[in-house]
């Protein structure tokens, strides 16, 4: 969604001089991000040879913010969309037919309701390109859509309990977490792989930068890898005290806490970091509920059936939410990120370009084992243990040792040629053997020569301190 939602009145951004235009906040807000901290005042340094680096460092670095700036005006065009409210007004108290009526004819069709109540509820999730959308009734009904363009791509009754569903790595799988085991399939809905490991599964989540597919349920949660499996028992709770706690996963405390009437069933963030929260049958949004201690919601909407699950569109000002009705697409201003990034994420490629950009995920995949809490261990050399450089130590003598046998019988089985055979040659070949052979030995050798030394040592030191103890203390001293 384009701009902001005049919902109520308002008046202009901001006045145009004649000769000199002020900047507005917005334009502040978005400069001040881009600024790579406070200057230095370079006034109060003595130095002038400091003097002069910092002055350059200074100017390179406002330089690359004018650039910065500059690019960005060209490359992000769009900026994102934000609820309005005039005076005493608050933009929770706004519907969703309040922000129809005051939108465009193309941003007003996002926004519909489907009737499903028979196969209910729902579960959701879009395509990372936000132009595909997934559903699962628990029922066993599955479908993809083309949401935007209205167009049903596949559908398929599984005929058993769904309680989840996740599109992968792109638009062309999806998983689907049924009644014991998980399966995967393709575009057109046929199944082509049964995860056994993952059983009686609940919710599902994949992580694309790992190609790592999540599960949690009520045996405990696993994720798979790659035809890897990683388990974790562990127990589930709920907040039945209906608070909602915002973690700083660096410090491992919470920052601040929020109250909802009832049970909090479901919880997602928008690319922009707005905060759905769901429960029974209303769906509540938070603006700036992560950063700071937000005083009131955002937007608040009423739903017509019980709530399963909502999902935020990728690039678009759009939550679609589950339930046992059927499925709702509501219009959040200010959701998503309103400009994409084809190398990331492309709506409009082609099926060359998905191939490629496969082949380039696979390339900048990460481990599991970048899933860290600490962000500081990315970054570190890992030391191998002791136990295993000394195998692999112990390998490549091995190997050096089998190396120079083969040659050496390579050497013996050669025939005797004229002027082959001379005895300098015979000489360099022998020491060359002797000094491989005695490598070892001299190692060993000069290890214990330091020991000897450092025993020695001690044995002087221990007989000096003798020298001054008086000979009635002579038989307490070890000899």
């Amino acid at each position: 969604m384009e701009g902001s939602v005049p919902v109520a009145g308002g008046g202009e951004a901001g006045k145009i001089a004649s000769k000199r235009r002020r900047v507005a906040p917005a334009e502040k807000e978005k400069n001040a991000r881009i600024k790579r901290g406070p200057g230095i005042e370079v006034k109060k340094i003595q130095d002038k040879k400091l003097k002069g680096k910092v002055k350059y460092t200074e100017r390179v670095f406002l330089e690359a913010q004018q650039k910065t700036i500059k690019i960005n005006d060209w490359l992000l065009p769009t900026e994102g969309g934000l609820l309005e409210a005039d005076g005493v007004e608050r933009t929770w108290n706004y519907q969703q037919v309040d922000i129809v009526k005051n939108v465009d004819v193309g941003v007003a069709r996002k926004a519909f309701d489907l009737t499903l109540n028979e196969l209910g509820p729902y579960s959701v999730d879009f395509s990372h390109s936000g132009k595909y959308l997934a559903m699962a009734g628990e029922k066993g009904h599955l479908a993809v859509l083309d949401w935007q363009q209205s167009r049903l791509i596949s559908e398929v009754q599984v005929a058993e309990t769904t309680r989840d569903v996740k599109f992968l790595h792109n638009e062309m799988f999806f998983a689907a977490a049924q009644k014991k085991y998980v399966y995967i399939y393709d575009k057109r809905g046929i199944e082509i792989h049964c995860m056994r490991d993952h059983m009686e599964v609940n919710r599902l989540e994949y992580l694309p930068h790992h190609f790592l597919l999540a599960s949690v349920g009520s045996t405990g949660w696993a994720a798979t890898h790659m035809g890897s499996l990683h388990t974790w028992w562990q127990q589930q709770r709920l907040g039945a005290d209906g608070q909602i706690k915002v973690w700083d996963v660096r410090l491992l405390k919470p920052m601040h806490s929020y109250f909802a009437h009832s049970t909090v069933t479901s919880l997602e963030i928008s690319q922009r970091g707005l905060l759905a929260v769901g429960y029974g049958r209303r769906v509540q949004v938070w603006q700036d509920a992560l950063r700071t201690k937000a005083q009131s919601p955002y937007m608040n909407h009423q739903l017509a059936g019980v709530l399963r699950d909502f999902s935020f569109c990728p690039y678009e000002d759009v939550l679609a939410v589950g339930h046992s009705e059927g499925l709702t697409s509501m219009l959040v201003p200010g959701a998503g990120e309103p400009n994409f990034d084809s190398f990331v994420s492309n709506p409009y490629q082609s099926k060359k370009e998905r191939q490629e950009q496969e082949v380039v995920q696979l390339l900048d995949k990460l481990q599991p084992a970048t899933i860290v809490l600490n962000p500081d261990i990315i970054g570190r050399v890992r030391k191998e243990p002791v136990e295993v450089q000394r195998e692999k130590q112990a390998e490549a003598d091995a190997a050096n040792r089998q190396v120079v046998d083969e040659q050496r019988q390579v050497n013996d089985a050669k025939v005797k040629m004229k002027g082959k055979n001379r005895p300098s040659k015979r000489h360099r070949k022998k020491q060359t053997n002797i000094i491989e052979e005695r490598k070892a030995g001299v190692k060993e050798r000069i290890k214990q020569e330091e020991v000897d030394k450092k025993k020695e040592a001690a044995d002087a030191e221990r007989a000096k301190a003798v020298e001054n103890v008086p000979s009635a203390l002579l038989r307490f001293y070890k000899k």
